[in-house]
């Protein structure tokens, strides 16, 4: 095993830590006895763990194979090199630069197959300056490929197992999962597995009817129901969902408020003709042109946020934006009204929870609601 050094960096863990995966295994693949694997945690909590974890890889990379063939190391998921408490600390950016001086020390000749894995990073520093010049560095940037790790991760599934996805399907996918590319690994296997015999293709409606809503599942089944506007329906959903959850008010109101702020702020801006829908979602272009617009008001938009229009998915978008347009503005933030006054009433009455959403659920929704 000859010596290599290569560097997988990005602002999504799971994607650079399934490309270091791939490349460790193939480095290990085929040693057998003689291979000598090690992999260190890169993931720190605290400035002394980020140091720990600098101090664990400089010792491993410094040591030769036990077995006296080849080595392989690697430091995976390292979460201090971007914006978090531990990696914005001193301590963490003086660890930063202690594995920088690691790196520049094995670049020119590594003694062994050595390899750097992780997310987020952040491109201000010195650290991600020095590494985006490396030959040896990819950098996993998806907000510049917008959805294509999305599709291109169940693609590259359907392929692996020699079957084919409808391209509505994988809209489906994207919108029912928010984007989320850890879940669409799962569930585009779960998929396969559940294809029947002799079928080589996922279609859309298999979607639709074995994906739930990234944590949207049925425990939110009244937030759906609620906004479509259907009293019975939302009632029936409220019995269900406090029969299996009895505690569970707060949550459920909690998704009722996130839900309706985003819903608020899209029939805003729809009524104000600056976004579009195309299709099932937000039309890509509207919704980036005002996000430039709004920037002053919302700050960074491409942090993911429950509440943040511009953090969500255009998909997702798309779907909240269909419900938005059963409702005036006006009943809109009535119902944030509603809410917060339903709060107050779990508070006053935590062991009548129930109770107090099926009073929601008639004054927002009843015959005598506003209108």
């Amino acid at each position: 095993m000859s010596g290599e050094l290569r560097i997988v960096l990005g602002d999504d863990e799971y994607l650079a830590d399934r490309r270091a995966a791939a490349l460790f295994a193939e480095w290990t693949a085929g040693e057998g006895e003689t291979a000598d694997a090690e992999v260190i945690d890169g993931r720190a909590q605290t400035v002394d763990e980020a140091r720990a974890c600098v101090r664990r890889f400089a010792e491993a990379t410094r040591t030769g194979s036990l077995f006296g063939g080849g080595k392989a190391v690697w430091l995976r998921q390292v979460n201090f090199l971007g914006e978090g408490r531990v990696g914005q600390s001193a301590g963490g950016k003086e660890a930063a630069e202690e594995l920088r001086a690691l790196l520049e020390e094995i670049a020119p000749d590594p003694p062994e197959r050595v390899l750097l894995s992780g997310a987020p990073l952040d491109k201000r520093r010195a650290f991600a300056k020095w590494v985006t010049a490396r030959p040896e560095a990819e950098i996993i940037d998806t907000r510049k490929s917008g959805a294509t790790p999305f599709y291109r991760l169940v693609e590259e599934e359907c392929r692996a197992a020699g079957v084919s996805i409808e391209p509505p399907a994988i809209e489906t996918l994207l919108g029912k999962l928010n984007g989320e590319l850890r879940m669409a690994n799962e569930e585009i296997r779960k998929l396969i597995t559940a294809l029947p015999e002799g079928a080589s293709e996922i279609t859309e409606d298999q979607v639709l009817r074995e994906v739930p809503e990234f944590g949207e599942t049925e425990f939110f089944e009244a937030a759906e129901v609620f906004f479509r506007g259907d009293l019975a329906a939302t009632l029936e959903a409220i019995r269900r969902h406090f029969f299996s959850h009895r505690d569970a008010g707060r949550p459920l109101l909690t998704n009722l408020l996130n839900r309706n702020r985003l819903m608020i702020q899209l029939r805003v801006l729809f009524d104000a003709g600056r976004l579009r829908v195309s299709g099932r979602r937000i039309d890509p272009d509207s919704l980036a042109a005002t996000a430039e617009w709004a920037g002053a008001w919302y700050g960074q938009t491409e942090k993911k946020n429950p509440v943040n229009l511009f953090a969500q998915n255009p998909f997702y978008l798309g779907n909240l934006a269909a419900a938005a347009q059963r409702f005036r503005l006006r009943q809109l933030i009535d119902f944030q009204g509603a809410f917060l006054e339903a709060f107050r009433d779990l508070v006053d009455r935590p062991h009548d929870q129930e109770a107090v959403f099926r009073e929601l659920a008639v004054r927002c929704l009843g015959p005598t609601a506003p209108a």
